[in-house]
């Protein structure tokens, strides 16, 4: 005996999609946005900085910053390049991030601060900045850390998570 499934439809699928949509909105943290550089496996925006597997960038960031999961799964999360790098791209879709609802921005790595540096017409040196980094720019506060990857070094160095983790809990407000 073949089993078959079938699909809903249409206007159910529809409706389960606003309703899972209202659900995921209401637990977002409306004023953080996390910030990536790209997703080498795919553009979906529900997979920046996706926390998962726990090897990835988005599966090492909540242990650096001292939050759960969900914590960051409930935040804004998006990469400025979803098809790979590119320095133009990154600076144009941080301009338009600029304009967005949120008053608290993540960057997770050099590139990402210094498009969103660049975007805000502060200087963008990139090699001499703190680990942490923070500024304040037009009523919106930033904090620049290093990627999360494994391949960044800058988190084998004494005291590096510390002062990530206070430096985020700082500009997180938890809802």
């Amino acid at each position: 005996m073949i089993l078959r499934a079938t699909a809903p439809a249409a206007s159910s699928v529809g409706e389960h999609l606003a309703a899972r949509v209202e659900q995921v909105v209401a637990a977002r943290d409306d004023r953080l946005l996390v910030v990536g550089e790209h997703n080498p496996y795919g553009s979906d925006p529900e997979y920046a900085l996706y926390p998962s597997p726990s090897y990835s960038a988005g599966g090492r960031l909540p242990e650096i910053l001292g939050i759960s999961g969900s914590e960051l799964r409930a935040a804004w999360r998006v990469n400025l390049c979803p098809e790979g790098w590119s320095a133009g791209e990154a600076h144009r879709r941080a301009e338009m991030l600029l304009g967005g609802p949120w008053d608290r921005y993540l960057l997770c790595g050099s590139r990402v601060r210094g498009a969103f540096q660049r975007a805000s017409g502060l200087p963008h040196d990139t090699k001499s900045q703190p680990t942490a980094y923070r500024w304040e720019h037009e009523g919106k506060s930033f904090l620049a850390i290093p990627h999360p990857s494994g391949r960044s070094r800058r988190w084998n160095e004494v005291g590096v998570r510390e002062e990530v983790a206070a430096a985020f809990a700082a500009l997180w407000v938890p809802s």
